[in-house]
């Protein structure tokens, strides 16, 4: 059992949260002097924790490592039912027991808190369906070939002539499919859709996918964003990451809803996200894709599509692509450009090619549209203000990309790490070089203090959503103008940390029994995304204000960790002051180094 302290939900307030176990359910307890706590009930997911013991509330008020200590909790004073915690002193932040007494807390209101506790016991059920169902289905009659180091060739079809020659096997997307439908039948997958369509209704939903998507690709035993339960390349998960749900959910038609959402629940809806073009990327608001009003053969109002897009992943199996293209105005314009629900199986629409890539298999298709002629209902959102649709797919996607690439970081450190103390050069194993120690310590500092970033973004997405939505205004607009910049800066730094610590397998980089070659072509292309979603949010006038936070971040981070990373678990951080510079926050960091090569 480990205490958890956590700085991470709300900056400034500080939480107690005891981490769950392995079992079923999250067992979050205390045990206070005396004999040891029995087991207590399992709490699940509702918001009572029992304790054991008499019923009390438990304040704290302020908690502050101070310095080495021997692994003892002080508590300063006790009033009345209250227990008030002054001041913590411990060595480390592992504790395994606390000696001073037992209680019981009785309802926990700080939604905070909640949610901390409500995600441990949910990514305890999670672990325990991956183990007890993916994994072994993964192991299944070599389907783990998918999976290791004959998985390129596995996954993909070279057997097909023409221009479909290198797309996903089917009986690989076969198995994709099965673990899905598996997850839903266990409630996990439909997990980030509305409430009225099987979702969690949850308003806490972006920190809640993030924290999944974080652990499910640093996990030791199927992360890397390589395994049945979690895989990178294609974004598959047996919680569903899909953000065209969201779209539909806020910008669809009633109409609509009806028609797609069930749909997709059913898997007869699948669609691609046609915003860049040939020519244009970054510079969203130009694009080539014209839509003119039209008369349609039965004298309904339409619209004809011509011109391209690129990147449209998924096109082989789609059903329908989501096309942006200009409908008033002129380039530069953000207002003008309007969404549509365009059928796979239209009349002019010319699968050009399928961009094969370092990784194989490919789905990533470029199309030319040539007269596509659709119905007004084919229109998605408001007409003339489809780039705030793009948005909302960018930075419910972004977000969620980059908490998965800071877990596939995390992974990757860990085994870097492993790889370091067990190569032996030159009579002595690679941990012992400083060469080696310097830049792990920091790869593994900045891992953790962009976790808390992307969490933090999460959350604060989350608040801007909830007090938009009161406020009868699109929450997507507020979010562009207020975490953009944030979110952005998220992916972009994910995907880099992905490849800065690859330098430290060295040789060994190139082999496929190893999931870094995969890491790191993942890392690459979505370095490309973020940099678009960069270019969307204007980022130059907003990093002055990083700089501040990324301080308070770092201190956060070194000072009080919300989870202890496996081999820092026996270092001892020292505090920091908030406001110190970067210079001195890094200088810190490096006192860890002498430990490293114990």
């Amino acid at each position: 059992m480990f205490l958890v302290v956590s700085t991470l939900l709300t900056p400034g307030d500080v939480y107690v949260v005891l981490q769950p176990t392995e079992n079923r359910q999250a067992r979050s307890w205390l045990s206070i002097d005396g004999d040891e706590a029995e087991d207590p009930n399992e709490p699940g997911l509702t918001n009572d924790i029992d304790l054991r013991g008499v019923k009390t509330r438990v304040k704290v008020d302020r908690l502050k490592v101070d310095r080495i200590k021997e692994d003892r909790i002080k508590v300063d004073r006790v009033k009345g039912d209250r227990v008030k915690v002054d001041r913590l002193k411990v060595y480390r932040l592992k504790v395994d027991r606390l000696k001073v007494g037992r209680l019981k807390a009785g309802r926990i209101t700080d939604r905070n808190l909640l949610a901390a506790a409500h995600i441990g016991a949910f990514l305890t059920h999670i672990d325990s369906f991956i183990k007890s169902t993916i994994l072994p289905l993964q192991h299944k009659d070599d389907n783990n070939r998918f999976f290791d180091h004959r998985r390129e060739a596995a996954r993909t079809d070279f057997n097909t002539d023409g221009e479909w020659q290198g797309l996903p096997n089917k009986e690989w997307e076969e198995l994709l499919s099965r673990a899905r439908r598996l997850a839903d039948q266990a409630g996990f997958f439909r997990f980030g859709y509305p409430k009225e369509y099987g979702g969690s209704g949850t308003d806490q939903l972006n920190l809640y996918m993030c924290a999944t998507r974080y652990h499910l690709s640093s996990h030791p035993d199927y992360g890397g964003g390589l395994s049945l339960a979690n895989d990178l390349q294609n974004e598959h998960s047996v919680v569903g990451n899909n953000p065209v749900m969201i779209m539909l959910h806020h910008y669809g038609t009633q109409e609509q809803k009806d028609k797609f959402i069930p749909a997709s629940n059913r898997g007869e809806f699948r669609a691609t996200f046609g915003l860049t073009e040939i020519h244009h990327g970054s510079d969203a608001t130009h694009m080539d894709t014209q839509a003119k009003p039209v008369t349609l053969d039965n004298d309904e109002k339409g619209y004809e599509i011509n011109g391209n897009k690129k990147w449209q992943t998924g096109l082989h199996h789609a059903t329908h692509l989501i096309v942006f293209a200009r409908t008033s105005g002129k380039n530069g314009s953000a207002k003008g450009i309007t969404a549509f629900i365009v059928p796979r199986d239209s009349p002019g629409i010319v699968d050009v090619s399928f961009q094969w890539t370092l990784n194989m298999p490919t789905d990533h298709a470029t199309v030319r549209f040539e007269s596509v002629r659709v119905p007004e209902s084919a229109i998605l959102g408001p007409l003339d203000h489809g780039l705030a649709i793009a948005q909302t797919f960018t930075h419910e996607n972004r977000i969620r990309q980059a908490a998965s690439s800071c877990g596939a970081a995390k992974f990757c450190i860990d085994k870097s790490v492993e790889y370091a103390k067990n190569r032996i050069v030159f009579g002595k194993p690679l941990s012992a070089n400083q060469a080696i120690q310097w830049p792990l310590v920091e790869l593994a500092t900045q891992q953790e203090m962009l976790r808390l970033l992307i969490f933090r973004t999460a959350t604060e997405m989350d608040q801007v959503t909830n007090r938009a939505v009161v406020a009868g205004r699109s929450p997507w607009i507020d979010i562009e103008r207020q975490l953009g910049h944030k979110i952005g800066m998220c992916n972009y730094y994910a995907n880099r940390l992905c490849s800065e610590q690859q330098d430290h397998y060295h040789g060994h980089n190139p082999l496929l029994d190893i999931p870094n070659e995969l890491i790191l072509v993942v890392a690459s292309f979505l370095n490309l995304e973020s940099q678009l979603l960069l270019s969307l949010s204007c980022i130059g006038a907003a990093i002055p204000s990083i700089v501040p936070e990324l301080i308070n971040t770092v201190s956060e981070v070194l000072n009080r960790r919300l989870q202890p990373l496996n081999f820092f678990d026996q270092l001892w951080i020292p505090a920091i002051d908030p406001k110190a510079s970067l210079h001195g926050v890094t200088q810190s960091s490096m006192k860890l180094i002498h430990k490293f090569s114990i």
